[in-house]
């Protein structure tokens, strides 16, 4: 006769089982209930730990790896998961999927009427309690969120400072050496050399800027820095209505070609211009340093 405590045993490893198996059936479920829980997971969870350690090359992995943990896939999901089996019952939230799902298909333009399912039966408590835990998880990942960026920019302080003790005067502070040229700031044509565009070959340029900083063309200048950009500090510069129209006439006759942007007799950036650029504002990226994008930007607005 097999003892009480191990019927107790497999009972509760049968509990387990069907809960592991009930949970990895609803998982996707909770997380496609909501668009905007999908999208988080695409963009701020999608943080990779080798980008931290080339934006952040004098900082200890330990650090990088603590920094990293702020924003960590699997325990943001736990957290998620956590928060629908502890409030709704699997029932309802295959109830609040079918919803989800059915609101998806009900915007589909290509289906007819008969095609279209019109309704899910959900009680007006279960949409309150809905709106209650989102709203709790929307804050958590705010709040989540910030921390990681004031984390990020107080060890990006710190990695410009040791890289600025590093300086010697056989090295500069710039982590990119940039390419000087004898050219006043502006936007510039390059004329390729052996068809390479690399930054490691020298790029040869027209000899009059097509579009120069000392005219008044440009309207603004600041630093800014977005989840988008991997974090980097970015130069947004938008032009004045005539800037505009250069600028998208310039873009529009080097599609397929870089454009170099000097400033203070230096390449900062070559781009290949994809497409026309209208609208009249540009985000010129180039993995820059707080104190060399503010630098670039004071010499850009000085001209205005």
């Amino acid at each position: 006769m097999k003892k009480p405590y191990i019927y107790l045993i497999l009972f509760l490893t049968g509990l387990f089982s069907c809960k592991s198996q009930r949970s990895q059936e609803v998982d996707e479920m909770i997380k496609k209930i909501d668009q905007k829980v999908e999208f988080n997971y695409k963009t701020k969870n999608n943080i990779r730990f080798d980008d931290l350690i080339i934006r952040l090359p004098y900082i200890e992995s330990s650090e990088i790896e603590k920094l990293a943990t702020i924003i960590n896939e699997k325990k943001i999901e736990k957290e998620l998961f956590s928060s629908f089996y502890s409030n709704f019952s699997v029932d309802e939230i295959k109830l609040l999927f079918q919803q989800t799902q059915l609101n998806n298909t009900n915007r589909n333009p290509f289906l007819s009427s008969e095609e279209k399912n019109n309704h899910v039966v959900i009680s007006e408590s279960l949409m309150t309690k809905r709106k209650e835990i989102y709203k709790e998880i929307y804050e958590k990942d705010s709040d989540r969120f910030n921390r990681f960026k004031k984390e990020f920019f107080l060890l990006e302080a710190k990695n410009y400072e040791i890289a600025k003790q590093k300086e010697t005067k056989n090295t500069t502070k710039n982590i990119l050496k940039y390419q000087q040229v004898n050219r006043p700031d502006g936007f510039y044509e390059v004329i390729e050399t052996n068809n390479s565009t690399t930054r490691t070959s020298p790029l040869k340029l027209v000899k009059k800027a097509s579009l120069s900083f000392k005219y008044n063309y440009i309207q603004s200048a600041k630093v800014i820095t977005t989840e988008y950009s991997g974090f980097n500090y970015v130069i947004e510069i938008v032009f004045n209505t005539p800037g505009a129209k250069r600028f998208y006439k310039l873009t529009k006759d080097n599609i397929g070609k870089p454009l170099a942007i000097v400033v203070n007799k230096e390449i900062i950036s070559a781009p290949i211009v994809n497409e026309a650029i209208e609208g009249g504002k540009i985000s010129i990226s180039g993995n820059f340093t707080l104190e060399e994008a503010k630098s670039i930007t004071s010499i850009i607005t000085s001209k205005i």
